[in-house]
């Protein structure tokens, strides 16, 4: 297959070579188009108001993929221009779209904040089968090979299950940082329904205004084993279909009373 590769942790990323490499070695013809620096929890953001470049990267891995290119946008800009400039350029079409591997979990609350989820939605807004993929560790050395591993070796099924539902959706995956030994094995998943508690921390800088950082901790963590969530922290990897349709039909009938 001809696929598409993005993400959020920009060209020089360790996820994003790792699954690049592993689907090379599958067969495959990969395409990178990554940001060109590191643009985590930049949602669904676009370039609106700034000119958008690429490049072609060129590494001593990038003989792993038929071609790399890097961006100076969002991930979400990398799959556009993916699709609608550098591909049609090599006189590629793709067969679908791969964002990650994120380094860092997509679960939860964390989706709505993901680069990496975006660039997969963008993929399914242009009607190509996607599949957004990450680790869950921030650990500096995590175990990518594992989620390589698991994308390379079940592509063919997950593509299948895209197609048979009309590319109406995305699969999310997580996989735990272990070695593929240590992998309890796979859950079909929803959103495990947590919030964040917020704060920001002030700092006084002597030479100009104050400055803030955001932190925060996971709250009202649901413990069902059918979330997210709680399979990668039970070891075993997370696949939940993602719906572009955010309509909440339960409500609609209420509302038309109004």
């Amino acid at each position: 297959m001809k696929i598409l590769l993005a993400n959020d942790d920009g060209i020089h990323a360790g996820g994003l070579h790792n699954l690049a490499d592993a689907l090379a070695g599958g067969g495959h013809d990969v395409y990178v188009v990554a940001p060109e620096s590191e643009k985590s929890a930049t949602s669904a953001a676009i370039t609106l108001h700034n000119p958008l470049r690429f490049k072609e990267y060129n590494s001593r891995k990038a003989g792993s993929a038929r071609k790399y290119f890097y961006v100076n946008g969002t991930p979400a800009d990398c799959v556009k221009l993916g699709v609608k400039v550098i591909l049609p350029e090599l006189g590629v079409r793709p067969d679908l779209v791969i964002s990650g591997i994120n380094h860092g979990p997509n679960i939860g609350l964390d989706i709505r904040y993901s680069g990496t989820v975006a660039a997969a939605y963008e993929g399914v807004f242009m009607n190509y089968p996607s599949i957004a993929v990450s680790i869950a560790s921030y650990k500096p050395d995590p175990e990518y090979s594992t989620a390589s591993a698991f994308i390379r070796d079940n592509l063919e099924s997950l593509y299948k299950k895209c197609l048979q539902h009309g590319n109406r959706f995305l699969l999310n995956i997580n996989v735990p940082s272990k070695k593929p030994g240590e992998i309890k094995g796979h859950r079909i998943t929803r959103v495990n329904n947590f919030r964040y508690d917020d704060s920001y921390k002030k700092i006084d800088a002597p030479t100009s205004s104050a400055y803030y950082w955001l932190s925060g901790k996971r709250e009202n963590i649901e413990p069902a084993c059918d979330t997210d969530y709680t399979s990668v922290e039970e070891g075993y990897i997370s696949i939940t279909p993602l719906q572009v349709d955010q309509t909440d039909y339960r409500a609609l009938e209420s509302f038309r009373e109004l």
